[in-house]
């Protein structure tokens, strides 16, 4: 009997010691739980915050990119303006070089005549052919000042003003005369009383281009008309010569810019391509327009018609 209830002893003692030692394991592993489920939030929560740092960081460099792009985009801009600006500036000293070419030429012929005057020991020309000269320098100046108004932001272009056409185109063949004889020319010239508003300056230059043109492709001892008419409510400037004429493959392209600048003179005058350019440009600003007929070999006529008024 004792032995017997010594064994239930043993077993119950043994029950106890295990059941102690399960316990004891549940503990642990619910421990060891606890520290990995701990150990996984915090592995989570430290990959959320990184996430969250890195999305924020990202947006942020998209900011800054974005940021970046615009003053980029911004600097393209004032690239292109910049360029633009330079591109008008070149085209502005082109046509006023050009254009200074004329009354230049009248003034040095001029010179040229009154040295040889001088050295003759003859007389003095007569006071208009010293106007003429003073209207070339007037009109130097003009286009002097003109170019320096392309560089000032605050300069502002002369107004329309009223003008006597006629009066004008007769200064102006006076002027252009003086390269005519050079090539032993004669300019014929009529016209109607006629008035218009518009920069007196910039129709100047088309008369003198459109003159200087004639000139320039008419032979030794040819003729030129300059016609000013009035119709209705516009005036018509006719400039003819009895000159070469101009091809078919050089009249498509006659008014674009630098496009005839092969184009030679009868006697090996070079070209610019820019005078028939500026003519039409500065046409169009009046709200007129040019046209041509011409023959090979025969002449040309060059047609302006400018409104009364802008």
């Amino acid at each position: 009997m004792d032995f017997s209830h010594e064994f239930e002893q043993k077993e119950q003692q043994l029950a106890y010691t295990e059941l102690a030692y399960k316990n004891k394991l549940n503990f642990v592993f619910l421990v060891v739980s606890i520290i990995a489920l701990v150990l996984v939030l915090a592995i989570v929560y430290l990959i959320y915050i990184n996430g969250k740092r890195s999305k924020q960081h990202i947006i942020g460099l998209n900011a800054l990119n974005e940021q970046i792009n615009q003053r980029n985009r911004k600097l393209q801009l004032a690239l292109m303006a910049l360029q633009e600006s330079h591109r008008e500036n070149t085209r502005i000293i082109a046509m006023v070089a050009h254009d200074l070419k004329n009354p230049f030429t009248a003034i040095k012929m001029g010179i040229d005549y009154l040295i040889h005057v001088q050295q003759r020991g003859k007389s003095l020309p007569k006071s208009n052919f010293l106007q003429t000269m003073r209207k070339s320098s007037d009109r130097v100046l003009a286009l002097i000042e003109e170019l320096v108004d392309s560089y000032d932001n605050q300069g502002s272009a002369n107004s329309p003003q009223e003008m006597d056409l006629s009066m004008m185109l007769r200064d102006c063949v006076d002027v252009m005369r003086l390269r005519a004889e050079k090539k032993e020319q004669r300019i014929f010239f009529s016209a109607e009383s006629v008035t218009l508003v518009g920069h007196s300056d910039k129709i100047w230059r088309v008369m003198s281009n459109l003159i200087d043109n004639a000139i320039k492709f008419t032979p030794r001892g040819g003729r030129l008309h300059v016609r000013l008419s009035l119709n209705a409510d516009e005036a018509i400037i006719e400039v003819s010569d009895s000159g070469i004429g101009i091809d078919p493959e050089w009249q498509e392209k006659l008014f674009e810019m630098g496009r005839t600048a092969g184009r030679k003179g009868t006697d090996g005058e070079p070209s610019t391509g820019l005078g028939l350019a500026i003519v039409k440009q500065i046409v169009s600003a009046h709200n007129g327009r040019i046209y041509f007929k011409s023959t090979p070999q025969s002449g040309t006529t060059f047609y302006v018609h400018l409104p009364l008024d802008l």
